[in-house]
């Protein structure tokens, strides 16, 4: 069970974020300073470390979207780029490409992974925007990892990187 000053001071911090487009709404971490926009049909759950699950409505979508904020690059005596500076060097370490955008930089990675009853697919985001560092992991399982259910819910995680701020 969460804080009651927990969900305060997520609501608190809500206020102060601008109207969300049509169809989105405003997710906010529980430590308050950094939010998302996720889409308003998607169910969320919050988990510990700071991280807030997200998945498509209906009880069998077979994805669920993990964003996990790290909280140690917010601290304001950190470089103003540090999680950007991260995220670069971690896909460079790892052979792999980056997007960079204006403000913030992501790469992703998949492969297969072995849970305790099944096989899944596994998809993984590094995205940073300034001191705002999220990881999201993300687990496609059941019978039809390339749903298309499951292909939208992939395809929003970079514009939901997009969407990390400050609040």
């Amino acid at each position: 069970m969460q804080k009651p000053s927990t969900a305060i001071r997520r609501f608190l911090r809500s206020l102060r974020l601008p109207k969300p487009p049509q169809a989105h709404r405003w997710v906010v971490f529980d430590d308050g300073r950094v939010a998302f926009l996720a889409p308003s049909d998607y169910t969320t759950h919050r988990e510990r470390d700071e991280t807030v699950a997200v998945y498509p409505p209906g009880k069998q979508s077979g994805v669920t979207l993990r964003f996990s904020l790290h909280t140690r690059q917010l601290h304001p005596q950190m470089p103003a780029d540090v999680a950007e500076q991260f995220v670069a060097d971690q896909a460079k370490q790892k052979g792999l490409a980056f997007t960079r955008l204006s403000d913030r930089v992501f790469f992703t990675e998949s492969g297969e992974a072995d849970w305790p009853d099944r096989r899944v697919r596994m998809h993984y985001w590094q995205g940073a925007a300034g001191r705002i560092l999220v990881v999201c992991p993300a687990a496609a399982r059941g019978p039809n990892r390339a749903s298309q259910t499951i292909q939208r819910a992939l395809a929003a995680v970079p514009q939901i990187i997009q969407s990390f701020r400050l609040t």
